[in-house]
């Protein structure tokens, strides 16, 4: 679990030591009992993925790579794999690590950041809203849907059984986002043929469901993290002529406290759904002052959904 007190900005004085946890549960009755520190020391990271034997982590400019070498589940080398990517707003940083089909690691970026990142194989831009594909093993880094072409700001980058990619803006909109993997220089705008459903109000995702333990309506679902209306959504995937065909949500779990806020739900091995919860009543550094007082900068959950009469996986 990545967690940020430095968030959205440092205040005078204060020294960054944000921290990836692990979290388990060792008595096994689907609670986490045990929590330990990974990492520490990070300024504002806003994604991670597991993987190559260690951890992907986007911190501010960088991509690291943390590892654990002697096996006392607490990283001990970090290394900087890139660098260059924009902070021009820090929710906007690249965030939402998540695995493709194809082995590489995509994430995404906002509007107000400015990407020029020296790769091994050259200089990589990136400017206002997109993702990127990063190759592990190469570290070739590809940029797609540049300049706001997926929406202002791709928050959730999802795959389902086939490989056909979806993208997540910060608005309403869940959008097919394959086409904009294709190179060409007569880019169009995605959300104008792409969309395939909105939630109501803004959002984070999307994570595809392939469970044998959760229900068989579910399966082939992109799952949706609606912070805004407190809710978290399932959008069925239907195949159209050369896209998806637009539909409605149903809605997975909703909440009328102001504080409950998903912002990402992921398929754990055992099948079941865990729903990370900022748990604030307060999330914008626009709309109120960084320094408001009802801030919650204590509370966090994780939630864990699982189908009744079902085994786990």
């Amino acid at each position: 679990v990545l967690t940020t007190l430095t968030y959205a900005q440092l205040e005078p004085g204060e020294s960054p030591d944000d921290k990836l946890f692990i979290l388990e549960d060792t008595d096994g009755d689907g609670r986490a009992d045990k929590s330990t520190v990974f990492a520490k020391g990070l300024t504002m990271p806003m994604g991670f993925a597991l993987g190559h034997g260690g951890v992907f982590l986007g911190e501010g400019s960088d991509i690291l790579f943390l590892t654990d070498t002697d096996g006392d589940d607490r990283a001990d080398t970090r290394e900087v794999l890139l660098t260059g990517f924009g902070q021009g707003d820090t929710h906007q940083n690249i965030s939402n690590f998540t695995w493709g089909p194809d082995g590489c690691l995509y994430f995404s970026q906002g509007l107000h950041c400015y990407s020029l990142v020296e790769t091994p194989w050259g200089i990589v831009r990136g400017d206002t809203a997109g993702f990127w594909r990063l190759n592990p093993v190469t570290l070739k880094l590809d940029p797609f849907c540049f300049p706001s072409l997926a929406s202002q700001n791709p928050c959730g980058i999802g795959f389902d059984k086939t490989g056909a990619l979806f993208v997540k803006s910060n608005n309403k909109e869940v959008i097919y986002a394959t086409p904009g993997l294709i190179p060409t220089t007569h880019q169009l705008n995605l959300e104008t043929i792409g969309v395939i459903g909105a939630t109501p109000g803004k959002s984070m995702g999307a994570e595809c469901v392939d469970s044998a333990h959760l229900p068989d309506w579910l399966q082939n679902n992109l799952i949706i993290s609606g912070y805004y209306a407190h809710e978290v959504c399932a959008f069925p995937l239907v195949k159209e002529g050369a896209g998806y065909a637009k539909v409605e949500s149903a809605e997975l779990m909703v909440a009328g406290h102001p504080s409950f806020r998903p912002v990402e739900t992921r398929v754990g091995p055992d099948g079941a759904l865990y729903i990370a919860d900022w748990f604030n009543p307060i999330i914008g550094h626009y709309q109120a002052s960084l320094r408001h007082p009802d801030r919650d900068v204590e509370h966090g959950r994780i939630w864990r959904m699982t189908a009744k009469g079902r085994p786990l996986n």
